[in-house]
Formats: structure tokens, C-alpha cells, sequence
């Protein structure tokens, strides 16, 4: 936060230099001109903060609201371990969400994703229990089925619409 303020301040007075000395060398050098551009500089550096600033709360309270609806959704599908610690993290989100600090909700978003990037994993493991199987072993039976001749009673045939006109 100190190095964001420091590089404010810096690049503020790097603006008011550059914008007063070539005025200067112009022979037009105006205070009132000066001051403007400096305080629309600061301006413009302070809109882009407040913008990261709500960027980074509205992201964090989305993930928030849409963890904790994927938890409720899932319900018994995950164990009580992996419910634990998403919740965990929740309650960090919203504890960083009421510090104000934006690199606080950064970093408490970051654990929230990845513990809930963990959970998605595992849940996803448990519904797919073939997942980390050989693909072509899979392909290795179909093709041991036709060529015993058995297609898995599917029949290609050929037929005809005929229309009844009673």
C-alpha cells in the first residue's frame, strides 16, 4: 500500500515538473495551468483506485455468494471436511470484505478459490470414479465387441414410411 502511495506522490510531481518546465521553456508558463494538471492527475489515480477497489469487493462478494450457494446445493455430496474448509474460507472473504483492504480481499479471494477449486476436484473425482482410467482401455472392449459380432443390440437397417390411407 506504501508503494502504491509513494508512486502516487511520485509520478504526481514527475507530472507537475515535466508540465512546468516545458511551459517554461515555451515562455508561458501559467500556475493556475499547473495546478490543474496536477490535481486532475491525482484525480485520474484516485478514480482508478476506487474502481480497483469496488472491482476487487464485487468480485469477492460474488464468489461468496455463489460458494456458499454451491455448498448449499451439494449438500451430502461432499464430506464434511471439504464443507468445513470452504466455509472457512467463506468466513475469511467476508471477515477481509470488512476491512476495506483491498489486498486483504485479494489474497482471502485467492484461498477461497483454491480451496474451492479442490473441492470442485474431488467432487468431480467421486462422480467419476473411471476419470483417471485408461482412455484406450475403454476403446480396447468396444472394439473386442464388434469384433465378436455383438454391437450392443444396436442394428443398422433400412426402412420404409408407408402411410395408411383408410
Amino acid at each position: 500500500m506504501l508503494k502504491k502511495v509513494l508512486s502516487i506522490i511520485l509520478a504526481g510531481i514527475l507530472l507537475l515538473t515535466l508540465t512546468a518546465c516545458s511551459k517554461e521553456l515555451n515562455g508561458t508558463a501559467k500556475k493556475t495551468g499547473d495546478e490543474v494538471t496536477a490535481s486532475q492527475t491525482i484525480s485520474v489515480i484516485s478514480d482508478q483506485q476506487k474502481k480497483e477497489e469496488i472491482e476487487v469487493k464485487n468480485n469477492a462478494e460474488s464468489l461468496v455468494y455463489n460458494s456458499q450457494k454451491t455448498l448449499d446445493d451439494l449438500g451430502d455430496k461432499i464430506s464434511g471436511e471439504e464443507k468445513a474448509k470452504v466455509e472457512t474460507e467463506i468466513e475469511a472473504v467476508k471477515k477481509a470484505l470488512e476491512t476495506n483492504n483491498t489486498e486483504s480481499i485479494k489474497e482471502a479471494t485467492d484461498k477461497l478459490t483454491k480451496v474451492f477449486y479442490e473441492m470442485s476436484e474431488q467432487l468431480y473425482k467421486n462422480a467419476n470414479p473411471n476419470a483417471g482410467a485408461d482412455p484406450n482401455a475403454a476403446a480396447g472392449a468396444d472394439a473386442d465387441n464388434q469384433a465378436n459380432g455383438d454391437n450392443g443390440n444396436v442394428y443398422d437397417a433400412d426402412y420404409k414410411v408407408e402411410e395408411d390411407n383408410k
